[in-house]
Formats: structure tokens, sequence, C-alpha cells
């Protein structure tokens, strides 16, 4: 079971360190697939700058981070404010899943 998570919520009902791990399993994945690595991303690095992903890398992403957190996101929404890091990332998605 997930740290600090209700098993009948999904990942609403995880807490913010297990938001970033899950977010970070699919940065290193992308990134793998594509040859490139995310060894060095730390949670506060901007991703698009860090280089480990590629334009195409950022969709599968963003598309990957709406199926799994369960939050469809405005054209608005999508920022580095507010998707630009993991640490974001992770403080988006339990900000969307109050709302």
């Amino acid at each position: 079971m997930r740290t600090g998570a209700d098993p009948s919520k999904g990942t609403r009902g995880m807490d913010d360190a297990a938001r970033r791990a899950l977010v970070r399993k699919k940065i290193d994945q992308i990134a793998t697939e594509s040859g490139r690595s995310a060894a060095e991303l730390q949670d506060d690095d901007v991703i698009p700058a860090s280089g480990c992903l590629d334009s195409t890398g950022i969709i599968e992403l963003l598309g990957w981070y709406e199926d799994v957190f369960e939050i469809a996101l405005a054209s608005n929404e999508i920022s580095l404010d507010n998707l630009g890091t993991i640490a974001r990332m992770a403080a988006f998605a339990q900000l969307k899943s109050k709302g």
C-alpha cells in the first residue's frame, strides 16, 4: 500500500512523497525509452530545461498525468508554474483533486 494512501481513493489518497515518486518513475521510464537519462533530475529542477525529456516525452508525460491523477488540464493550466517540476506536478495534482 502507498504511504499515506487510502486504497479506495486511487491516487487521490496519496501523500506528496508518493505523488512525487510516481511522477519521477514515469519521467525515468519516458527518458529511458528515448535514450535519455533522468537520473540527475531533482524534484525542483525544471523538467523541460533539464533535457531529460524531449517535446514528445513531455506530451506523453502530460497525457499520463491526466490519466493517472484523473484530472483534465485546461490549456491555461499547462504551465511551468503548475507542471514544470516534479514537486509542482505533485502539488498541482493534490490541488486539482480537491477541486
